[in-house]
């Protein structure tokens, strides 16, 4: 038999704590975990090598917090006495590049063609290995030194607070097709999906 870890050892104990306080006496309960919390600390990191950038798990904290849930499905409970966790089932399909995308600039338009404009416009300037410097510095809502990306930054801020998703969210998307697809297939999933737009909407760009 495997020895119990850690956690294992702490959910018991807190179950015979509860069970001594309300348990009045009569007999032990099995008891059966129904959902599972956890909090998460985040930041936005790229590798170094200018081509994968994404969120990373941090204990910063100024890092951003993503709380996470999972429920107990309804298969066969475990042992009495145990904390179970349901068996995982078939992994989700991945979620398209282009979802992701329609939660940074919206759904094909006008408005949106705008913002993918002012986007393209940005990586151009400040190039591969500029975007995960930007788009940190739109999470942190800090300025940049260098006046190109810092151009680029504001920019890119503008067009996710007219966005969809407004700064977080939409970064977080565009961190996540990033990280999964890479620049280069984000970019070009751009340029296909959004062909028009001037960016005029968003503004005179300081």
């Amino acid at each position: 038999m495997d020895p119990m870890t850690d956690l294992q050892k702490a959910l018991q104990a807190l179950q015979r704590e509860v069970d001594e306080v309300f348990g009045g006496g009569g007999p032990r309960r099995a008891w059966h975990l129904d959902r599972v919390k956890l909090r998460l600390g985040v930041e936005w990191a790229e590798d170094g090598s200018g081509g994968r950038v994404g969120w990373r798990p941090s204990s910063s904290p100024s890092a951003h917090v993503v709380e996470l849930e999972w429920q107990r499905g309804h298969g066969p409970a475990g042992d009495a006495g145990s904390a179970g966790v349901a068996e995982s089932g078939p992994e989700p399909a991945p979620v398209p590049l282009a979802e992701h995308l329609d939660g940074v600039f919206g759904k094909p338009g006008f408005d949106s063609a705008a913002r993918a404009t002012v986007f393209r416009e940005a990586v151009a300037e400040v190039g591969v290995e500029g975007v995960g410097e930007v788009l940190a510095a739109v999470v942190a809502r800090a300025r940049l030194t260098d006046g190109v990306r810092d151009r680029a930054r504001h920019a890119v801020t503008r067009l996710l607070e007219r966005g969809p998703s407004g700064i977080e969210g939409g970064c977080a998307a565009l961190g996540t097709a990033l990280a999964m697809h890479g620049v280069a297939a984000v970019m070009a999933e751009v340029e296909n999906r959004w062909q028009y737009g001037t960016g005029h909407d968003l503004g005179q760009v300081d």
